[in-house]
């Protein structure tokens, strides 16, 4: 071989073994992947994604289900509405008060209360606190029209965008003589809420009456104390505030004579005039509670 043929042959095999050099370190730096700076940015941009979507998700499953819950409250809507024709909100029949539809998977109660009112209370719906609402009839131009509310507990995240305003918590509890209806019917209304409030907070039931269901205002208990705290009442108290003299709530019992959390009446005696609020809607003035107690199941019975 030639002198220029042996140069020759030197100068490629030393150019092809550089080249095998670059390929190798090439091939090297694409076996050893991510290091741990760029697994830590990916590690950290799925955890960031996963925190917003996932509960995205949840609020959206929870939201389908509550507006399943609506969809069965249509039925009463339209009892509401054909009931009110005759006497406007103002003057529904009792027997419209406390219709309620049948329980689903997702809805606990449904449930129809003053002027209309309907209470959704749901199930099963994945949320920390199972969403509640309340549908608003109120008059307008001849027709109702109605109002999508939540309680003060109920996400608004976890209901539709129509129903994320909160239901007034106040209660109206005047002691003035025009007033004294709308005060018995708001002391109902706090109890039953109350009621709910306090036994999905772990409260237990108080001990009632044995011979009427009853439980009075001057016991000093956590309970008591608990829903006056609750219904934001400040001007009763349980040393004779004039001019209340008397304040009991009733609950019902079931069949077998136990008591129950549903709220069967309020008694409220003042200015010398005895009142009674009962579960159908029905205040009764002039008479004392002890008229309408069922000696046999001993509870308040409806006038």
């Amino acid at each position: 071989m030639s002198a220029a043929a042996q140069v020759l042959e030197s100068g490629s095999h030393q150019l092809f073994k550089g080249a095998g050099v670059r390929m190798n370190r090439r091939m090297d730096s694409v076996q050893r992947g991510f290091n741990l700076i760029e697994l830590m940015i990916v590690v950290a941009v799925i955890g960031l994604l996963a925190a917003v979507a996932v509960p995205a998700y949840r609020d959206y499953s929870i939201r389908s289900k509550v507006s399943e819950a609506l969809g069965m409250a249509s039925s009463l809507k339209t009892s509401v509405v054909e009931q009110s024709t005759n006497g406007g909100l103002e003057n529904l029949p009792g027997d419209i008060a406390g219709t309620s539809e049948q329980a689903s998977r997702y809805v606990q109660e449904l449930t129809v209360g003053e002027r209309g009112v309907i209470s959704v209370t749901t199930q099963n719906t994945g949320a920390t606190v199972d969403p509640e609402l309340r549908l608003v009839p109120s008059e307008s131009g001849g027709g109702i029209v109605w109002s999508c509310l939540k309680t003060p507990d109920t996400l608004a995240s976890q209901v539709p965008p129509n129903c994320r305003d909160d239901v007034a918590v106040g209660y109206k509890t005047s002691t003035k003589a025009e007033d004294i209806k709308d005060t018995v019917a708001a002391l109902f209304r706090a109890f039953e809420d109350f009621t709910k409030k306090w036994l999905a907070g772990g409260g237990k039931m108080p001990v009632l009456h044995r011979d009427s269901g009853s439980y009075s205002w001057n016991n000093s208990t956590d309970f008591m104390n608990a829903f006056f705290e609750f219904a934001g009442i400040k001007d009763f108290n349980r040393s004779g505030y004039q001019p209340i003299s008397d304040f009991k709530v009733f609950y019902k019992r079931d069949a077998n004579g136990k008591p129950t959390s549903e709220v069967a009446g309020v008694y409220l005696q003042i200015g010398g005039t005895r009142h009674i609020r009962f579960s159908n809607g029905t205040t009764v003035s002039g008479k004392h509670y002890g008229d309408f107690i069922d000696n046999d199941s001993k509870q308040l019975r409806l006038p």
